[in-house]
């Protein structure tokens, strides 16, 4: 609800172009960064503890939001919110991918994604028309009923129990104790899908951030039914994406996600119609229906049971470098060379995607069944 949102209130607060690219920037930022605790802080707290603060900093955050006389406390709230929403989506993950059984994860995380799926789908525009309809102050209420009654349902449940935490040695990991500077930003083991989520994400972000603006270039139809149309095939994609990717391996998912979401990425750079503009809307949905739960499952798989927060945030953080970097990237890009361009560079950087994994099979043996999973014993 708040995507949207937000900037228009900084706009009408008086805030400049450049600051509202910070409350967005900003927001990313303190997202990544608190994710790198996540070894503390589950070892500390434990994860159902760590996702009940994650979403009360959220709730605090937005009830804040009403009480901002400026557009720098808005800024200061952004990090707030956003350290909240780092704890909070890295813990649903870490989580649920406790709950689903090794043998069904692609599946169980693909349904669980369904979730997020829906809201994206149906929350911008619903805090949009709340907003417009009512005022800022309504769907800032809005939004805090909802963050309660999603912290007053997890104090409500009981976790199956486990081993303690910090009986798995693994887990006394430091700072001081990675090799690389890369092993503080990425779990150990998960480089190639968090490089491959980091591509993902610039692609997707192309459309996320650019193609309103694109279409109204274009004068084609209403960019909220390419919205609609792709979350539907997301939706639709992820039904069964996950017993592929249990029975057959990842790379069954992978590959043909990966040559979809390719071909949209192409056809939104030729588009010339809004029967085309749809099209590739479907292409879309369906690519992103199946890459991201897919990627998602292959970094929580090469990791043991007490590792899953460090894989989460993996997964988060480089979901969101490859939003916002490629977002300013294509952004800066698009002002030289034009939208049509952008996307072709978008599409140029999921054949470097496709190359990289294709030869990461051609190394494996048993390919296509994908990277090794880590089981559980």
């Amino acid at each position: 609800m708040l995507l949207p949102t937000i900037p228009l209130l900084a706009t009408q607060m008086g805030g400049t172009k450049t600051q509202v690219g910070l409350i967005a920037g900003i927001f990313v930022l303190s997202s990544v960064i608190i994710r790198l605790f996540t070894d503390f802080e589950v070892r500390i707290l434990g994860k159902r503890n760590c996702l009940l603060i994650g979403i009360a900093i959220s709730l605090v955050s937005v009830v804040t939001y009403l009480l901002a006389p400026s557009v720098e406390a808005l800024l200061w709230i952004r990090v707030l919110h956003g350290i909240g929403f780092g704890i909070g989506t890295t813990f649903y993950i870490a989580i649920v991918s406790d709950f689903i059984p090794a043998t069904r994860r692609g599946e169980g995380l693909g349904h669980f994604g369904l979730a997020t799926t829906i809201a994206m789908a149906v929350a911008p525009a619903t805090g949009l028309w709340v907003a417009d309809a009512y005022g800022f102050s309504a769907m800032f209420l809005v939004a805090t009923i909802a963050e309660l009654i999603a912290l007053l349902s997890l104090a409500g449940c009981s976790f199956p129990s486990r081993a303690p935490v910090a009986s798995h040695p693994r887990l006394s990991r430091s700072f001081g104790d990675h090799t690389t500077i890369m092993d503080i930003f990425v779990e150990r083991g998960t480089k190639l899908p968090a490089f491959l989520m980091v591509l993902f994400g610039i692609g997707y972000g192309s459309v996320l951030n650019f193609i309103a603006v694109y279409a109204s270039e274009l004068h084609l139809a209403n960019p909220g039914y390419f919205f609609i149309l792709g979350t539907s095939c997301i939706f639709l994609s992820r039904l069964g994406v996950g017993k592929i990717y249990d029975r057959k391996g990842a790379a069954w998912v992978i590959l043909p996600g990966a040559v979809l979401f390719l071909g949209g990425l192409v056809m939104v750079a030729e588009t010339t119609s809004t029967t085309m503009f749809l099209a590739a809307s479907v292409l879309y949905g369906l690519g992103v229906g199946m890459l991201y739960p897919a990627l998602q499952a292959e970094i929580i798989n090469m990791v043991p049971p007490e590792r899953r927060s460090g894989a989460s945030a993996t997964f988060s953080n480089a979901l969101d470098v490859g939003l916002g970097g490629g977002s300013v990237l294509l952004g800066l890009f698009a002002e030289r060379a034009g939208l049509s361009a952008a996307y072709f560079a978008a599409a140029a950087v999921m054949i470097v995607f496709l190359a990289v994994y294709s030869c990461h099979l051609s190394l494996q043996k048993g390919a296509p069944g994908g990277l090794p999973v880590v089981e559980e014993k």
